[in-house]
């Protein structure tokens, strides 16, 4: 008796370990949803103006230089007209405007990687025109973009080194602008490869070996040089990045000469998931055979009679039976009605996950952890289950057997 109960006990405790082990993780990397991007454009952007403003203070849309916005002041009314993305701001050298911001130390660069953007559209190219400058003095300059005034139409950005050492660079690859043409001006500065890059609509040139640029307290301007030169034309959609932005940005931001609207988002960076194909098991079960009913032909025997016998009332004779024909077999054929084969699908079973928990790693990648029946823990079950109950069957068997 001791040696059933023991038995018994065994077959339940494996049925039990085994209900446990179905409980275990699997884990598989799969299409987990996106990260957000390892970064986006307006990360290290300091400040942008729209200039959609009739006139006045111009408003950053940013909340830099002390929380409340880099705007910029008004000098002798610059106007309004159409722009590149909207409004633009109308500078007239003419009347000597300009729009202005006090040094801050967040439109303040030093030997830092930095990023000017804007779009520029000259009334005239005759003349020396300056459309943004930060400087200290004739030649300390922190950011220069200008026409210089030697006879050239081509844009030109120049910079100073904290020791006075002054670097132009001449955007040659584009060549000479034009009036009545809206262009998309980037300088850029990448303080890791000392390089100053100026590029027009998209078409750039470089200058290396640039040491960084001089972090002076000259004021930001725009349409002016702090000094005697003007801009006259307009400027739009200016923005400031305290970092070297990318090419793929610069290119978003240009978009084939339509030109990206602040806040950019289009411009942000697509993730890029790393999936890892992980197979999955599917339990397709196995129809069973069909008996498909065949005619057959089965011979009937029917029998023919024979003609009657009539008897002959003759005085000196016997009543005598004349036997007919021999029965003819004849064969009748039974057709047995095949029933029409129906096509009957093989269903698919997909084991549905038992639950999906999705870490994220500290590189970014996101690990998708998936619980799942498989295939052969189902066959271990069943065969488990089947022991335990023949176990269990031959113990009631064998009780009753004792009890009798």
């Amino acid at each position: 008796m001791n040696e059933r109960r023991v038995r018994l006990a065994g077959g339940l405790l494996a049925l039990i370990a085994l209900l446990v082990g179905l409980a275990g993780p699997v884990v598989s990397v799969g299409a987990a949803p996106d990260a957000r991007p390892p970064w986006a454009i307006t990360d290290s952007l300091t400040a942008h103006w729209k200039f959609n403003e009739a006139s006045g203070t111009r408003l950053d849309e940013m909340n830099g230089c002390g929380g409340s916005g880099c705007d910029l002041t008004d000098n002798n009314t610059v106007t309004q007209a159409g722009g590149k993305l909207g409004n633009a701001a109308q500078f007239t050298s003419a009347n000597s405007e300009s729009l202005t911001r006090a040094d801050h130390a967040d439109i303040s660069t030093g030997d830092i990687s930095f990023t000017w953007a804007l779009w520029v559209y000259f009334d005239s190219v005759s003349g020396e025109q300056w459309m943004l400058a930060k400087r200290t003095g004739a030649d300390l300059r922190e950011y220069v973009i200008r026409i210089n005034a030697a006879g050239s139409t081509k844009i030109e950005a120049s910079t100073s080194s904290a020791g006075g050492t002054n670097y132009n660079l001449v955007a040659t690859s584009f060549g000479n602008v034009s009036a009545a043409t809206w262009y998309f001006v980037v300088l850029t500065y990448d303080s890791s490869a000392d390089t100053l890059t100026l590029c027009v609509n998209n078409v750039c040139d470089s200058l290396s070996s640039v040491l960084g640029p001089a972090d002076t307290t000259g004021v930001l301007a725009f349409g002016y040089d702090n000094l005697t030169h003007y801009f006259g034309g307009r400027l739009d959609s200016v923005t400031f990045w305290k970092r070297a932005i990318t090419s793929a940005e610069r290119s978003c931001l240009y978009n084939a000469g339509s030109g990206t609207d602040y806040p950019f988002s289009s411009c942000d960076a697509t993730p890029t998931p790393t999936v890892t194909a992980t197979s999955t098991e599917t339990l397709t079960p196995t129809p069973a055979a069909t008996n498909t009913a065949t005619a057959t032909s089965t011979e009937t025997l029917t029998p023919t009679p024979g003609p009657s016998s009539t008897p002959t009332n003759t005085p000196t004779s016997t009543e005598t039976a004349t036997a007919g024909p021999s029965p003819t077999a004849t064969s009748t054929a039974t057709v047995t009605a095949t029933p029409a084969t129906t096509n009957t699908p093989t269903p698919t079973v997909t084991v549905t996950p038992l639950y999906d928990t999705d870490l994220e790693l500290s590189t970014g990648t996101h690990l998708l952890v998936t619980r799942s029946i498989t295939q052969g823990e189902v066959l271990i079950f069943l065969a488990v289950l089947l022991v335990a109950a023949i176990q269990i069957v031959r113990q009631v068997w064998d009780m009753a057997k004792d009890a009798r």
